[in-house]
C-alpha cells in the first residue's frame, strides 16, 4: 500500500507547479504581444511584465509550504478517517441499510 506523501515531496511538487505557472503566464503575455507585430524590446518587456504578474498571482493562488501538516505520524485522535470508520464499523447492521433504502 502506498503511504502518505512526505512534506518534502509536497514542497518539491508545489515549487515545480509555481515555476510552471509563472512561466505560463509570462509566455502567454509574450505570445499575445506578437499579435500586434511589435519589436523585440516590446515582446521582451511584455514577457518580463507577465513574469511579474505571474509571480504575484502565484503568491495568492498557491499555498505556503510551511503550513503543511506532518503526514508521516500516526493520527492524533486515534481514528483512521471517516471512510474507514464508515465502512469498517462493528455496529453496522443490515437493518440500518434496509431502513435507509426504503
Amino acid at each position: 500500500m502506498v503511504g502518505p506523501v512526505s512534506n518534502e515531496d509536497r514542497a518539491a511538487f508545489l515549487r515545480r507547479a509555481k515555476v510552471g505557472f509563472v512561466l505560463l503566464v509570462g509566455g502567454s503575455a509574450g505570445l499575445i504581444t506578437f499579435q500586434g507585430s511589435p519589436g523585440l524590446p516590446v515582446v521582451a518587456g511584455a514577457v518580463v511584465a507577465g513574469l511579474v504578474v505571474g509571480a504575484a498571482l502565484t503568491y495568492f493562488a498557491f499555498p505556503d509550504t510551511r503550513r503543511f501538516r506532518d503526514q508521516t505520524g500516526a493520527p492524533k485522535s486515534g481514528s483512521q478517517g471517516h471512510l474507514e470508520r464508515r465502512f469498517e464499523s462493528e455496529n453496522r447492521t443490515e437493518d440500518g441499510r434496509k431502513r435507509r433504502n426504503r
